[in-house]
């Protein structure tokens, strides 16, 4: 468990301390099984691919470091390139067998009783608590039914049964909100693996369309809001902070969808929510939704709904084009280079133009902010 400790608090300490080879770290806990052999071959990009995979788990970090010392001599970067295969990918290969896999993640027969399921459908409702939980703990019991369209009394049976690994955060004053976080991350490594929990694995296409439907459906409802200030009832409440955890999250999901026909119909619904969207853009985290804008490129939908340049007759988008054209300039959408999370634009304002031809919106990208403009807003 030293050792566990050690690898975690050297990376969420100063960064030279979390820049220290994993040796080093190793060596601070107060194991001495540390070796050189460790320090030239893991580098700090590997490094960090482990420590992501730990969950912040002291156990998942211990287990991992034995696997690796456990190399026979000549043989660690072997060794190291089947874990980094088994976390990155779900792979396994001679190396790390059935034996391998139990004790590298000891809690996974935990989290195959948890998710025990009378028929598809429970376990499928299920995943979606989970992975809306993972994304964020910002949302109650009563608000996950409402964006999941789930009834209540089966959120919270759900959640009682799953307390081992969920925890909901007490009221600290009167009128309080309870919000639901997951206290094991961990989970979400098992169900994306099949390698490791076989049909209780997610499948991203059932998953992922029926949450990115749900957080489109969301913003929508923003346009049937009371139009005058009204008393903060619990329903409105309730809307708002769902309303506030689709326009943020839902760019990921969009992307985690892999069947392509699925990918197609699901941006399709998104192009109706434009005008609505475009009111709430303050709230629209940039790197997320710039790699959203890259995803929906790609797809090459019928007619093009991304774009920075204007077709010959595709006056309505020229005019947006000419109205920023001294202080933007046309977002770079590269695919294969994906952006990192840190990504700037420097001091190069940057636009795109969304949404059908006849019906056109200016969105302005800065390091800080998306904002989004209809041709009616620069026009009046």
């Amino acid at each position: 468990m030293k050792l566990g400790r050690g690898l975690i608090s050297a990376k969420l300490r100063e960064p030279e301390v979390a820049h220290s080879h994993l040796s080093q770290v190793v060596s601070s806990s107060g194991s001495s099984a540390a070796t050189p052999s460790l320090d030239t071959a893991i580098s700090q990009t590997d490094f960090s691919r482990i420590f992501r995979a730990c969950s912040n788990m002291f156990l998942y970090a211990d287990r991992f470091l034995q696997f690796l010392r456990e190399a026979q001599s000549g043989d660690l970067n072997n060794r190291l390139q089947s874990l980094l295969r088994l976390i990155d990918k779900g792979e396994k290969d001679r190396v790390v067998n059935a034996d391998s896999l139990s004790k590298l993640f000891p809690l996974d027969n935990d989290y195959c009783n948890l998710m025990i399921f009378h028929d598809r459908a429970n376990l499928i409702n299920k995943q979606f608590i989970i992975v809306v939980i993972d994304t964020s703990s910002c949302l109650t019991r009563t608000e996950l039914s409402l964006l999941l369209g789930l009834p209540e009394d089966f959120v919270a049976n759900t959640l009682h049964n799953m307390h081992s690994i969920i925890s909901i955060a007490p009221r600290a004053f009167p009128g309080d909100r309870y919000p639901v976080s997951l206290s094991q991350p961990a989970i979400i490594g098992y169900l994306t693996k099949r390698i490791r929990s076989g049909e209780l694995c997610i499948d991203p296409n059932i998953i992922y369309p029926h949450l990115t439907r749900a957080c489109v459906s969301a913003i929508q409802q923003k346009r049937h809001y009371p139009a005058v200030k009204m008393p903060p009832t619990p329903f409105l409440v309730a809307l708002h902070y769902i309303n506030l955890f689709s326009a943020t999250y839902v760019w990921d999901y969009f992307r985690k969808i892999s069947d392509q026909g699925l990918s197609l119909s699901v941006a399709r619904e998104f192009i109706p929510v434009l005008d609505t969207l475009r009111v709430q853009a303050g709230r629209i985290p940039v790197i997320p939704f710039v790699r959203f804008l890259v995803w929906l490129k790609e797809l090459h939908l019928e007619p093009d709904i991304v774009r920075t340049v204007a077709d010959a007759d595709a006056w309505r988008d020229q005019e947006l084009i000419d109205a920023c054209e001294t202080i933007a300039e046309p977002l770079e959408m590269n695919s294969s280079t994906p952006l990192s999370d840190d990504y700037s634009f420097g001091n190069t304002t940057r636009f795109v133009i969304l949404g059908l031809p006849e019906n056109p919106m200016l969105v302005i990208l800065t390091d800080e902010a998306v904002t989004m403009y209809s041709r009616k807003n620069l026009m009046s």
